[in-house]
C-alpha cells in the first residue's frame, strides 16, 4: 500500500517543476510577454522617413526584437545626408532592432550645385544628359555627377576634341564621351574643324586649233 502514496507525491512535484520552468522561459522572452518599444523619428531639413514593417504593437510601438527598415525620402530640391540618434551612418535605407525605445533623426540637405557652361569652337553642337543633377536648377550639377556628352558637327566640319576649365573626360577625342563634374563652375568646349578639301589637278590641253575657258 506504500508504493501508490509515493507515486501520488512525485507526480505533483514533476508538474510543479514543469510549470516553474515554463514560467521562467516566458519571463526570459520579452516578445511572448508582449513588451512593446516606441520608435520616435525626427526630420532635419526637408523630407520624410518610411518604416517597414509598420508598428505592430499599437500606436507607434513595435514588439521587442522587431527589425525595422528605415528609408529617408528627401523632398524636391534636397538629398539624404545621414542618420543620427539610435541609427547612425549614411546608408539609406538602414535598419534598427527594437530592443528598447528608439529615437532616430534623418538629415536632409540641399545639394551644392555648380554651373555647366557649354561652348563651341568651329561649326557644330553637342548635347548632354542629364540636363542637371537631381535637386539642382537646369544646367547645374553636383560634384562627381557623370554627364554624357555627344558632339555633332555641321556639314563639311568634323569633331576634333573636348576641353574644359576643370573636371575630367573619359575620352577627349571621342565625339561621344562622359564628363565628371568638378566642385566648381566649369566651361566645357567642343572643338570642330573644317573637313580638308580633297583637290585634284585640272590640266588643260588642246588638240587642233582653238581653246577653252574654265
Amino acid at each position: 500500500m506504500k508504493a501508490p502514496k509515493a507515486v501520488l507525491v512525485l507526480l505533483p512535484l514533476a508538474l510543479l517543476a514543469t510549470v516553474l520552468l515554463a514560467r521562467d522561459r516566458t519571463q526570459a522572452d520579452p516578445v511572448t510577454q508582449g513588451i512593446c518599444y516606441s520608435l520616435t523619428t525626427h526630420i532635419s531639413g526637408s523630407g520624410s522617413i518610411a518604416w517597414s514593417p509598420g508598428p505592430n504593437c499599437g500606436g507607434v510601438t513595435f514588439t521587442a526584437g522587431t527589425v525595422v527598415q528605415l528609408t529617408g525620402e528627401p523632398a524636391t530640391g534636397y538629398e539624404f545626408s545621414h542618420w543620427s540618434g539610435d541609427a547612425t551612418g549614411t546608408a539609406n535605407p538602414t535598419t534598427i532592432t527594437m530592443d528598447s525605445d528608439k529615437d532616430v533623426t534623418a538629415h536632409f540637405v540641399q545639394p551644392t550645385c555648380y554651373a555647366f557652361n557649354p561652348w563651341i569652337v568651329g561649326m557644330g553642337g553637342f548635347t548632354r544628359s542629364p540636363t542637371s543633377s537631381s535637386g539642382c536648377p537646369s544646367g547645374e550639377y553636383v560634384q562627381g555627377e557623370s554627364i554624357s556628352l555627344n558632339a555633332t558637327p555641321d556639314p563639311d566640319w568634323q569633331f576634333d576634341h573636348w576641353s574644359a576649365t576643370a573636371g575630367s573626360f573619359a575620352c577627349t577625342t571621342c565625339a561621344s564621351t562622359t564628363f565628371t563634374m568638378p566642385a566648381q563652375a566649369v566651361t566645357v568646349t567642343a572643338h570642330f574643324e573644317e573637313v580638308p578639301a580633297t583637290c585634284y589637278a585640272f590640266n588643260p590641253w588642246i588638240v587642233g586649233m582653238g581653246g577653252f575657258t574654265r
